[in-house]
C-alpha cells in the first residue's frame, strides 16, 4: 500500500469519525454505537466547527498526489473531493451517504 493510498484512507477514516463524534444521533442511525451516551449540539460554535473539519479534509485532500492512488480510489478522490467542496449537484449531506459506504466496504464501522 503506497503512502498516499494509507493517508487518503486515513482522511476518509477521519472523516467519519467526526461526522459521527459530531452528530451521535446520526452515528446511531448508521449503526455506529460509540456515541450512544451523546446527543448533538446545537451551537453556533458546533457549526463553525463542523465547517472548520470540512476545511481541514479539503487541505489534508489536497495533500495526497491523486495520481499515486489505484484507479478506483482515484475516483474515490474526486467524489470526496466535489462533496466537501459542495459544487454542482452533489449537496454537502451526501458526505455522509457516500462515507457511510466506503465504510461499509471496509466491512464495518471503526471498532
Amino acid at each position: 500500500m503506497t503512502d498516499s493510498l494509507t493517508r487518503f484512507q486515513q482522511l476518509l477514516t477521519d472523516a467519519w469519525d467526526s461526522r459521527m463524534q459530531r452528530d451521535p444521533l446520526y452515528a446511531t442511525l448508521c449503526g455506529d454505537r460509540r456515541y450512544n451516551d451523546r446527543l448533538p449540539e446545537a451551537k453556533k460554535e458546533v457549526a463553525e466547527g463542523q465547517r472548520q473539519a470540512y476545511r481541514d479534509a479539503l487541505a489534508r485532500l489536497a495533500g495526497i498526489p491523486r495520481g499515486e492512488l489505484p484507479p478506483a480510489e482515484q475516483v474515490n478522490y474526486d467524489v470526496f473531493g466535489h462533496v466537501l467542496h459542495g459544487s454542482g449537484p452533489l449537496p454537502l449531506s451526501l458526505l455522509e451517504q457516500w462515507v457511510v459506504e466506503w465504510i461499509s466496504a471496509q466491512k464495518g464501522p471503526p471498532a
